[in-house]
């Protein structure tokens, strides 16, 4: 916990070292804890707050262990003139700062009409095109690079030399009727309408965006902190609503693209689903040419939902095509839907 002062008042910057890796390469994410006092602050920046502690609490859980040292930061008084940041890059010592290679800071990651930004490496520190390029790669739908200028907490690293990138899902702009049809949304209405409102509690959230932008979060971390092997591969996901009746069969399609040559031996296949009696239930990932895996057959099962992941050796599958979920309801009386599922690569 590291204190500071402003206009007579005292704030407090969260600063969380995952321990390992080489204390001379640094690889650092943040995001502001502090909301404007007209509103709560659950989207500008609860959201990037809170996918910051979920990938820091995925890093524990795993035993994460790179060749880069990680190291989190949640500011205080960014609202102020990011004072919490300021403060903590100008009281490093020399030597302390030179250790930080990159800096990524996720500010408004949950923008209920929500595009998907990433911080333009144009005109910052020598280094933050790769850091731009990462967050790209890190999406499995299209994004749009943005200039956010000192608006946020990476201005002080950037101020510094240190390379910078993130993402951000929109302020107080209007949402093009291009972005609408690219992201989805209303045209012609701000990406966020609560912005900096009282407005802004939990039901202003869009937790598609929450989602996608955690996953690029954890994704950059994996991939820039130099873990070794292959880095994951790119998410596909369907979250349109299938109604599954009493013993009916419904299918629900992706289109994987841009992916070379087969699918993974553990293609991670995400289930959402809501029904009475999941025991009913027999689920199979049919691949492009056909070929189908089974991944749930029918039990006595009485429990409701089904919300989970399956492995599937996918190997001998060309990973682009159009790949369906297909789930069997074979016993009467229960009925539900698929809210949404995924393809990990």
């Amino acid at each position: 916990m590291q204190q500071f002062t402003t206009s007579g008042a005292t704030g407090y910057n969260l600063i969380a070292d995952w321990p390992g890796g080489d204390p001379n390469d640094v690889l650092m994410l943040g995001g502001h804890l502090d909301s404007v006092s007209a509103g709560p602050g659950i989207n500008d920046n609860g959201s990037g707050s809170a996918g910051l502690l979920e990938v820091a609490l995925t890093v524990a859980r795993q035993s994460f262990a790179p060749r880069k040292h990680i190291r989190f930061g949640w500011w205080g008084a960014e609202e102020l003139g990011l004072v919490g940041s300021t403060y903590y890059v100008n009281n490093l010592p020399t030597a302390e700062r030179s250790r930080i290679e990159a800096y990524l800071n996720f500010d408004m990651i949950g923008s209920p009409n929500a595009g998907y930004f990433v911080y333009s490496a144009s005109g910052q520190p020598t280094g933050s095109l790769q850091l731009q390029q990462t967050l790209q790669a890190a999406f499995s739908v299209p994004t749009e690079l943005t200039s956010v200028g000192g608006r946020s907490d990476h201005a002080a690293f950037a101020r510094a030399g240190i390379p910078i990138g993130g993402t951000f899902t929109g302020a107080e702009v209007t949402k093009t009727a291009a972005q609408a049809q690219k992201w989805g949304g209303t045209s012609g209405v701000a990406f966020d309408r609560c912005y900096h409102r009282s407005c802004d509690t939990a039901s202003n959230i869009d937790a598609t965006a929450l989602d996608r932008d955690s996953d690029a979060i954890a994704y950059a971390l994996w991939t820039l902190a130099d873990s070794g092997g292959t880095p994951p591969g790119p998410r596909f996901e369907n979250l349109t609503d299938v109604t599954i009746p009493d013993l009916s069969t419904v299918e629900s399609p992706i289109t994987v693209s841009g992916v070379s040559g087969n699918a993974p031996s553990a293609l991670a296949v995400g289930v959402d689903i809501t029904h009475t009696y999941r025991g009913d239930l027999v689920i199979d990932l049919v691949a492009p040419d056909g070929t189908a895996f089974r991944v749930k057959t029918s039990s006595n099962d009485s429990a409701d939902n089904l919300v989970t992941t399956y492995a599937v050796n996918a190997s001998g599958e060309v990973a682009n095509g159009t790949w369906k979920l297909r789930v069997q309801d074979v016993a009467s009386n229960d009925v539900g839907r698929i809210n949404g599922w995924s393809l990990q690569f």
